[in-house]
């Protein structure tokens, strides 16, 4: 039984996790509205050309670091879906794979949260409130999301 709750909480993670980036990365769903797009929200902020210059250091190492995430679970992932295919699939070797992605996953998610306490760290709290704002499409005149 506790093997079935592992794996079922171990695909649920994986498969949530999957779902987030795809999200994140088709842009529906942006967890920090200026985490990739510093022009569409520089004068909507105020942001300074020294805050413009950090913010692009730190979404550059981040892609980087999640790049090298992608091609260390694309394997895996593969390896998975393959897995999968059969009508009676071997649960316990999916488990196995399952368990060697989940550092992975983890460190991903972490990484993610990482980089967008660097990015509030280097905003005002003035912007960080309207980031906010604009996170929950509150901002008043906020023509930004669709």
């Amino acid at each position: 039984m506790k093997k079935w709750l592992l794996f079922i909480l171990v695909g649920v993670l994986c498969i949530g996790s999957t779902i987030g980036f795809a999200e994140a990365h088709r842009g529906t769903k942006p967890a920090l509205p200026l985490v990739f797009n510093i022009e569409k929200y520089k004068e909507k902020l105020g942001l300074s050309e020294t805050q413009i210059t950090k913010i692009d250091a730190i979404n550059r190492a981040h892609k980087a670091r999640r790049d090298e995430g992608r091609e260390k679970m694309k394997p895996l992932l593969d390896q998975i879906r393959t897995l999968s295919e059969p009508a009676e699939p071997d649960y316990g070797r999916i488990e196995a794979v399952m368990k060697d992605l989940s550092p992975h996953v983890i460190a991903a998610h972490l990484d993610h949260i990482r980089h967008q306490k660097e990015i509030q760290a280097v905003l005002t709290p003035q912007q960080a409130d309207m980031v906010k704002h604009l996170r929950k499409g509150t901002l008043k005149n906020d023509r930004t999301r669709k």
